[in-house]
């Protein structure tokens, strides 16, 4: 399941979260998502780790109740790169994100190639935004 799947789900079955202490969470995308229903809704993340199987990384996240804001000291990189895994920036984490820099400039191809209008221009901004934040933080 990815990130955008399991924020709806947990979205959905909010009233089902009461008395849950711990959440223990393991997208296989877009993990960012649940990084920011985890602050959109109180739960504080308080472990990461990036595991890599037959050749796709996976990052675990766990969380409980508390303040959401806690880990983070630059919000927007740490959402997407997770506080504690950009602390650690191990092996499995630099692999995982120099593939997405090269999907990323790969789509960045694309649409320089295709039609220019206001939605093709803020998609490049946010990916080349995106691609400065990753290698920025890679090095």
């Amino acid at each position: 399941m990815g990130g955008a799947l399991i924020t709806e789900i947990l979205e959905t079955g909010k009233e089902k979260l009461e008395g849950v202490k711990r959440l223990i969470l393991q997208p296989n995308l877009a993990a960012n998502n649940i990084r920011r229903w985890m602050l959109e809704n109180e739960w504080q993340l308080i472990h990461e780790n990036i595991l890599c199987e037959d050749n796709k990384s996976y990052e675990v996240l766990v969380a409980e109740k508390g303040n959401p804001y806690l880990p983070y000291t630059d919000e927007k990189k740490e959402i997407l790169l997770g506080p504690y895994l950009l602390q650690e920036k191990n092996e499995i984490f630099q692999h995982k994100w120099l593939q997405e820099i090269q999907q990323w400039e790969k789509i960045l191809q694309h649409l320089k190639s295709s039609e220019e209008n206001e939605a093709n221009r803020r998609k490049q901004n946010e990916l080349l935004e995106k691609i400065d934040m990753v290698k920025e933080a890679l090095s």
